[in-house]
């Protein structure tokens, strides 16, 4: 096992269903376990949560029949970290910015992720993302 130094003294872990209703339940949850770490402003939080979890159901395994996804929580000395673990890819699919067209109606949880984080990326062991969010 190789362990990644986030500089984090305490951390939180929750198990969710691959169902829309976990969205709200996820963001919740994160919102939650953040103020009780004592962060007052946890709206950049709770978009990169809504948006992660979003794409874990909607382009992972996690969004099959019995799919699960997992949140960890990092409270560090200067950023909170969010990792999104999921069920897997579906087919050969890689977490991937795009631009989508003005018309569109989705296509751009990773732009706003990308806008509001100080850093993300995909896994670089199993599947899911993670980004960092400033306290």
């Amino acid at each position: 096992m190789i362990a990644v130094d986030t500089g984090s003294d305490r951390h939180a872990y929750h198990r969710f269903p691959g169902t829309p209703t976990s969205i709200s339940e996820s963001r919740a949850w994160a919102i939650e376990t953040a103020e009780e770490w004592g962060i007052d402003d946890t709206d950049d939080l709770a978009l990169i949560v809504s948006e992660l979890t979003t794409n874990a159901i909607k382009h992972s395994l996690s969004g099959q029949t019995d799919g699960r996804f997992t949140i960890r929580l990092y409270l560090c000395p200067d950023r909170v970290r969010v990792v999104v673990r999921d069920g897997g890819p579906r087919g050969q699919r890689t977490p991937t910015r795009r631009t989508a067209l003005s018309t569109a109606e989705t296509g751009r949880g990773l732009a706003l992720v990308e806008a509001f984080a100080i850093g993300w990326g995909a896994l670089r062991f199993g599947t899911g993302v993670w980004a960092e969010v400033a306290r």
